[in-house]
């Protein structure tokens, strides 16, 4: 009797020993298996930073890339440009040039200077600085000589076509203005008379720098 008590209470015992461990395995395998689960998902999120991180840098180069090729294109639009801008000045350049050696300028050739029995007869011609035609002219003389000399007449040698208002001459004779069209390519000669000797300043178009004449 009494020592089948005792092994009922050695069987509960080891009953209860066995139960512990299993109830501590329990334990030990929960915990084991929630660090495995957290250790997964803390590899799953550096797998995912690793990846965030490759993308960045992916993007970086990539906005790195197109950046030099704005830098590259903005580089060579700025070189066309230069070119573009040089060449529009050389263009520029010629067509001045062509302008100024098409436009025609007037120079005073040394005059003739005829005694008349009414006064002077001074015969003028200008040169033009080149075989362009010429066209409408236009020329004005003025006594500056403290004299009683007057302006006779001021009138274009042939070939001139001019009208009846092409000389003007001022109400005290000293001053006349003289416009006229040139026929052909020739160059302008006008005569001068004068009631007398005088000193008179020529002017006139195409740049002709004015000019003073000794008559006498």
């Amino acid at each position: 009797m009494s020592i089948t008590w005792e092994l009922c209470h050695y069987i509960s015992f080891c009953a209860t020993i066995v139960g512990s461990i299993f109830v501590f395995a329990g334990i030990v395998g929960t915990h084991v298996s929630s660090n495995r689960i957290k250790i997964k998902e803390k590899t799953v999120q550096a797998q995912k930073d690793v990846t965030h991180t490759a993308e960045l840098s992916r993007i970086e180069e990539e906005n790195e890339q197109k950046r030099k090729e704005l830098e590259s294109k903005l580089a060579q639009k700025d070189t066309e440009y230069q070119v573009d801008s040089a060449k529009k000045d050389e263009r520029i350049a010629v067509l001045n040039k062509q302008i100024e050696d098409a436009k025609t300028t007037l120079s005073h050739r040394p005059p003739d200077i005829i005694k008349t029995d009414s006064g002077y007869t001074v015969k003028l011609t200008f040169q033009p600085s080149n075989i362009n035609p010429i066209g409408m002219v236009g020329f004005g003389a003025k006594i500056i000589s403290s004299s009683d000399t007057k302006i006779l007449k001021f009138w274009p040698l042939p070939p001139s076509s001019t009208g009846k208002d092409s000389m003007k001459i001022s109400d005290d004779g000293k001053t006349v203005k003289l416009g006229y069209s040139l026929l052909g390519g020739g160059w302008p000669q006008v005569e001068l008379q004068l009631s007398g000797s005088a000193q008179v300043v020529i002017s006139g178009s195409h740049e002709l720098q004015p000019a003073i004449i000794n008559v006498e």
